[in-house]
């Protein structure tokens, strides 16, 4: 006699379920793989930036959101667990994918497979009252977060383009696309929280602010020009 399976059933069962599917997941101890000092150094980095800033503190409290900012900050690529060899694929897209609360922006690339090395940007028109807090240049990152007196920041990220994806919080608000000198740039305006994102065929940037649009578009005109 078969056994019907509703949502009863499928409530009822979902808690032992759920400890199985946790008792297969490896221990700390068991777990070997080996984070590189890229990867540490990012989060090291999002930590200290999420520590000092009080609305970003409200803004990473709520989960779907931290998730994204998360993923946003880091850029997350496959160099992270990735051998540089993982850089060399044969190809470049850009394609963006929108779903119902986030975008997904994904990039290949093998314009910078012989090269491994960022040419880092800076932007040279920075906001009144603003001016650099800490600065971090590396082999495939330029990081950069301004500060003013009552402690509101910008943040300013520039990678080496290879291979990843961005994921965009989009929920509840629209992606606008704004042109400087035919550069697309994704710009998405949120509860006084502005995020702009544009690539070249050598990198990948991001500007994340709490401060009018015009401003940061300001900054990244600098950066394009």
């Amino acid at each position: 006699m078969s056994k019907i399976i509703d949502d009863e059933a499928l409530y009822a069962n979902m808690p032992h379920a759920e400890r199985l599917m946790l008792n297969q997941i490896p221990s700390e101890n068991e777990l070997d793989h080996q984070f590189s000092r890229r990867f540490k150094r990012k989060m090291k980095v999002l930590l200290k930036y999420e520590r000092r800033t009080p609305t970003m503190r409200k803004f990473m409290r709520q989960m779907k959101t931290a998730a994204a900012m998360l993923l946003i900050v880091l850029t997350l690529n496959f160099g992270t667990v990735m051998s540089v060899e993982a850089y060399r694929i044969r190809f470049f897209e850009f394609v963006v994918d929108i779903w119902e609360e986030f975008t997904s922006i994904v990039t290949q690339s093998d314009h910078n497979a012989d090269k491994d090395t960022l040419i880092p940007v800076s932007p040279s028109y920075v906001p009144e009252g603003y001016s650099v807090l800490e600065e971090i240049q590396e082999k495939y990152e330029n990081i950069i977060i301004y500060t003013n007196k009552n402690g509101t920041e910008i943040y300013y990220s520039q990678e080496l383009l290879t291979q990843g994806e961005v994921i965009l919080d989009s929920e509840n608000t629209e992606i606008e696309k704004v042109l400087i000198d035919s550069q697309e740039i994704y710009l998405i305006s949120d509860k006084g929280v502005t995020q702009l994102y544009w690539h070249d065929n050598n990198s990948s940037y991001s500007l994340i602010g709490r401060l009018a649009e015009t401003e940061l578009i300001k900054m990244a005109e600098s950066i394009i020009k």
